[in-house]
Order: structure tokens, then C-alpha cells, then sequence
């Protein structure tokens, strides 16, 4: 599942992602650092403020991310919002989670 993730299309697209860029500029309690990753040989920024390099992942990427993880078990919002936390960063991760949960929850209800 996540190493399914490129990571050197993350890291190019960091460069040219406005939001992630600004983040970069003012990482608001985030502790950013350029790493390589397993599976890369592209740098990309990190947040190293907990015990495990979370990924910086742009917008274009976010569903790509959700998804499989969401997927796995179909957790209710406050599963998959820890657990997208856990791993990855990006701005506003629990309202992204919520609305993205509430709307495969009424789906997973329908099968």
C-alpha cells in the first residue's frame, strides 16, 4: 500500500505546490527537513516533529493517500484521521479526513 508511494513525484511537486510552499515558509510547529525516503532518490520535506518522518504530500496527492489507507478497513473519521496523521502532513489533515470519511461511510453503509 504505501509503497506504492512516489515519492520523487511527491518531492517535485512539493516545489511547485503554493500551499505546500507557503507551509515551507512558516511551518507553524511542523519541524521540516529534506529527506530521502525508502524507494527515492529525490530529497523531500518531512516533518520530523514526532518519532516517524511524516511526508509533506501536496494536494494533488491527498486522495491518493486517503484512499488505500481509508480503504483498508473502512475506520469511522477519527480512525482515519489518526492514522493519515500518523504517517503524513499536510495543511488542515482532519477537516480533509472528515469530509473525505463522511463521504465513503454512506457508501461502505450502501454495499
Amino acid at each position: 500500500m504505501t509503497s506504492r508511494i512516489n515519492y520523487d513525484e511527491i518531492a517535485k511537486s512539493q516545489e511547485l505546490d503554493l500551499e505546500i510552499q507557503n507551509l515551507i515558509s512558516n511551518p507553524q510547529g511542523l519541524q521540516l527537513k529534506k529527506i530521502v525516503m525508502l524507494n527515492s532518490d529525490i530529497p523531500l520535506f518531512c516533518d520530523l516533529s514526532t518519532e516517524k518522518a511524516r511526508p509533506l504530500i501536496p494536494k494533488e496527492y491527498r486522495q491518493g493517500i486517503f484512499s488505500p489507507l481509508h480503504n483498508m478497513s473502512h475506520p469511522g473519521i477519527r480512525a482515519t484521521t489518526k492514522l493519515i496523521r500518523s504517517r503524513f502532513v499536510w495543511p488542515s489533515t482532519g477537516k480533509y479526513c472528515s469530509t473525505w470519511s463522511k463521504y465513503w461511510i454512506p457508501r461502505k453503509k450502501a454495499k
